[in-house]
């Protein structure tokens, strides 16, 4: 079986910190269903951007700006 990758994005290999679309790249994700993954996938890009700015590569983090993008994961039913 093959190991589950985080950071797999729909993205090309050699895109620039600076030429990431955080706001696309979730919406493909959540299109999926994947709501969890969305959320988890918007932390790391927050996390790579601000790692980035420290550094000099980068001057803002794109991530910050989309609250309230991404739809909360739909409760599901336990009850029989």
């Amino acid at each position: 079986m093959k190991p589950a990758r985080r950071m797999e994005l729909p993205l090309p290999g050699n895109t620039p910190i600076t030429g990431i679309e955080p706001a696309l790249v979730l919406r493909k994700i959540q299109a999926q269903g994947k709501y969890e993954t969305a959320h988890r996938i918007k932390q790391r890009i927050s996390q790579v951007s601000r790692f980035a700015i420290s550094d000099g590569w980068a001057e803002t983090d794109p991530a910050a700006d989309l609250r309230g993008l991404l739809k909360s994961m739909p409760a599901k039913s336990e009850f029989p």
